[in-house]
Order: structure tokens, then sequence, then C-alpha cells
């Protein structure tokens, strides 16, 4: 099965490092600007904990490099580097520290544009951007550099695909998904039609990501879920949450 898929290893893990380090497609500061109080907060750490820093680093530079040796560095069709998700929460421990060393209006601005990034992330599908251009699904194997290419960098084209989802919410499209049912996850690229027309053929390339709300274009005896109940239930979780941060905030 994996022969019919693609490669495992690389061979070039220094294009993989300049596309996650560098690339409009993958670079981590690009996608995650927060990373920056990690590293500001990497330094006031480095006074009076040397050892938890240099262990920290030594873990992540082993994971990145095993990633980087990986032809699907990148995380396949996905926002960002997908497979760096998890360096990004251990380098989280060190954020606390990072205000402490940076000017007020940096921190606010960079969370900000941070918020903005991950909800740009959530609101449309990222295979959107592959069916259009027409990409196959192991295009990065024989071209990886064309994570540097800008017309297939998610973060340059998510303000004009959230303005044409805005625009063609009124049409109907011909079919919700190219799955084979509702909850399905997205298919392999190889077998879906791409170009433009199949944007407008399928709701959930055409539409916004957030699937439980875009389930208002189907029919109720269609919809797999409760449209009502489930914004309950989720703000019912964001209630409990910011309560149980609120009362975590006021100990010690």
């Amino acid at each position: 099965m994996m022969k019919t898929y693609v490669p495992f290893w690389s061979g070039t893990p220094q294009l993989a490092l300049l596309a996650m380090s560098f690339s409009l497609s993958a670079g981590v500061v690009f996608y995650n600007p927060a990373i920056l109080l990690c590293c500001v907060g990497w330094q006031a750490r480095w006074r009076h904990d040397r050892l938890f820093c240099c262990s920290l680093a030594v873990a992540i530079a082993i994971f990145v490099f095993f990633i980087s040796c990986l032809t699907f560095f990148k995380g396949d069709p996905a926002w960002g580097p997908r497979y760096l998700t998890p360096v990004f929460a251990v380098l989280w421990l060190l954020a606390p520290a990072g205000p402490k060393k940076a000017q007020r209006w940096v921190v606010v601005a960079v969370l900000i544009l941070g918020v903005g990034i991950q909800l740009a992330a959530l609101s449309i599908d990222p295979h959107r951007l592959y069916v259009e251009r027409g990409l196959p699904s192991g295009f990065y194997v024989a071209q990886p550099t064309l994570y540097f290419h800008p017309s297939i960098s998610h973060l340059l084209h998510r303000p004009r695909e959230i303005v044409e989802a805005i625009e063609s919410r009124d049409e109907r499209a011909k079919c919700f998904t190219p799955a084979p049912a509702l909850t399905f996850a997205f298919p392999v690229l190889d077998f879906v039609e791409r170009g433009p027309q199949s944007i407008r053929k399928y709701q959930v390339l055409k539409g916004f990501r957030f699937w439980w709300s875009s389930y208002q274009a189907l029919d109720r005896g269609s919809r797999p879920v409760d449209i009502a109940k489930t914004v309950a239930l989720l703000a019912m979780v964001a209630g409990v949450g910011l309560i149980m941060l609120v009362a975590g905030a006021d100990k010690p």
C-alpha cells in the first residue's frame, strides 16, 4: 500500500528545514507568530534553568530533524506546518516568561495576529487551494520547492477564499462533499475532480469550514447533528472552561 502512495524518506532534509523556516506555505513564524514570545521566554528561562532549556532544545531538534526527513514533512494538504504542532505545544511552556521581557504593545500585537491566523485556518478547508490549483496528492515528492511558490500559500490566499465564500453563500452547490458520507474525511486529491469548477461543485470547498454550521446547506433530515443543540453544547463547554480558568487564576 505504501508503494502506491509516496516514498517515506525524502533524502533532502535541508529543503524541508528551509520550507518550515521561511516559506509562505509552511514557515513557522508566519503560521504561529506567538512562537516569538516563546523564544523571548526561552531567553528569560535560560538564566535560571539551563538544564531544562538544553533538554528541551535537544528534544525539539531531534523531532524537527526527523520530520524534515519525511517527504510529507508539511503534513499533506494542511494549514501550515501541521507536524510541528507538538513543538508549538511544548514551547508554549516558555510563553509566560516572554511578556515579562517584551514590550506590552508587542505582546498584544503578536497575540492578536496569532488569534487572527488561527481563525483564518479554521474558516476554509485547506484542500480547497490544492483542488483549485489542480495539484496531485504527492506533488511535494517531485517538487518540494513548490512550497516556496506564492500560488499555493494558504496564508496569502485565505483572505480571497473567505471573500469568495461570503459572495457565494446564496449559491447552492451540487454536492455537499466528495466523500462517501457527510462525516467522512476529505478524500485523497487524486480521487477528486480538480480545478476552479470543482470549488463551486462541493459545499465543503465553496463554503466555510465550520462543519456543524455548514450543515445549514442541507435539509434537516440529512443533517448528522442538530445545529442548535451543538451550539448550546459548545457554549456550555466554553463557559465551564472559562470558569475553571478564572478559578485557577485566583490561586497563588
